[in-house]
Order: C-alpha cells, then structure tokens, then sequence
C-alpha cells in the first residue's frame, strides 16, 4: 500500500508550478493529495483578499495564475477545513505549502509547517554572517528583516514575486549579491525549481528552497 500525504495550498490547486517538483522528490511510493484553500471561491471572489487587516499577510496564485495577497486570520480556519476534508481519505501527514510561521496551527498533529523546519536549517547552516532573503511581498519585507535576524547574522530582504516576470528576481538577485550575501533563502513556496536555479547562478552562492526543505521532510518521514 502507498504511503500518503496532504499538500494544502493557501491558493487555490492543483498548483502545477511547485507540487511536480515536490512529487519527484517524494518518488513514486508516496500517494499524493492536493487541496486548497481557496478552492470555493468563486472567479472575482474579493471576500478573501487582504484588504488592510492586522496581522501576517501572505502571497499565493489562484487557477488562473494571477496573484493574490491575504491575510493570515482569513487562511486559518479554511487550512483547517484542508486538513479534516484529508483526514476523511486516511491521510495523516500534511505539508503545508506556505513559508508563514502560523503558530496558532501548531497543535494540528501531522501538519508540517516549512517554517519552524527552514529556520532551524538556516540556523544551522548561517549561525553568523550575511543571509540573504527573497520574499514575494514588499509588506513582509519588515516583519522578515526581524524573522531572520539573530545575534551574529546580518539580513537583506529583497522583493521579487514567483508569480511575475523574472526582472523581479533579476533585481533582487543583483541586490542580494551586491550586498554580499554567503547564502540566501527563497521565503516562499511559490518559487519553483528553475527560479532557484536561475537565483543560483546568479549569486553564485547557495540557494535554499522552501519547496525542497519541505518535500524532503515529508519523505524522511514517510
């Protein structure tokens, strides 16, 4: 019997542009289950869109591949519906496709959170030095300066959406390295396998992807 696993997007699946790659991780032994978030919302649907409320405020991608911002109070209950309408498939084990810290999910057994797994990976790997951080939003960009910051570790936060066109992380990309980043960090799921890639050369340090921390996580687990 194959292994399974839940991946829940805070947008709206299937999300053709980041869970192939997490599948070719996990190999063909592992059944996977996407859901999203916003799969009920209707086209146009602006119930669902940050409109100025307080709190962490994340980036994702509808079918139709265009961007939408929402808050994180809005997200929490609807990732919770993702992880009972799995439950009801025999899933226990779910990856949640979103860098977001979210703690008040953190009592949800089974659920992986990329975040407190991809901080404690970068403390491990950049205890001291320059990080550099790439994040979809110019409203995370203060809240991710402080998120990364720790005694020791100097942080530079560049804008550049995986959703837009690539001058975004071109730009981004030749700020970090002006900068003088020894590593940096892809802050968000949406970034795919050829936009590390594509980070990677550029730099010419090394890239860390949510996406892939994630996946390999799952696997080790399953």
């Amino acid at each position: 019997m194959l292994a399974k696993v839940g991946l829940i997007t805070i947008g709206q699946s299937p999300r053709e542009d980041i869970v192939p790659h997490i599948t070719r991780i996990l190999g063909p032994e592992i059944e996977v289950r996407e859901v999203g978030a916003l799969d009920d919302a209707s086209p146009g649907a602006v119930d669902y869109r940050y409109s100025g409320e307080q709190g962490p405020v994340y980036v994702t991608r509808l079918r139709d591949k265009s961007q939408v911002e929402v808050a994180e109070s809005t997200l929490l209950p609807l990732i919770r519906r993702c992880v009972s309408e799995l439950r009801k498939d025999g899933i226990s084990t779910f990856g949640l496709l979103c860098t977001g810290e979210y703690p008040d999910l953190a009592d949800i057994p089974g659920l992986i959170r990329p975040y407190p797994v991809l901080h404690r990976l970068i403390d491990a790997l950049l205890p001291a030095g320059r990080l550099g951080v790439v994040v979809p939003s110019v409203r995370q960009v203060e809240e991710k300066k402080r998120d990364w910051a720790s005694p020791g570790r100097e942080v530079c936060v560049a804008v550049a959406s995986p959703y837009s066109a690539e001058d975004e992380l071109n730009d981004a990309c030749a700020r970090l390295k002006t900068w003088g980043s020894q590593l940096v960090v892809l802050d968000c799921l949406g970034f795919s396998h050829e936009l590390k890639m594509k980070a990677r050369f550029m730099l010419g340090v090394p890239v860390v992807m949510a996406g892939s921390v994630l996946a390999w996580t799952m696997k080790e687990l399953l």
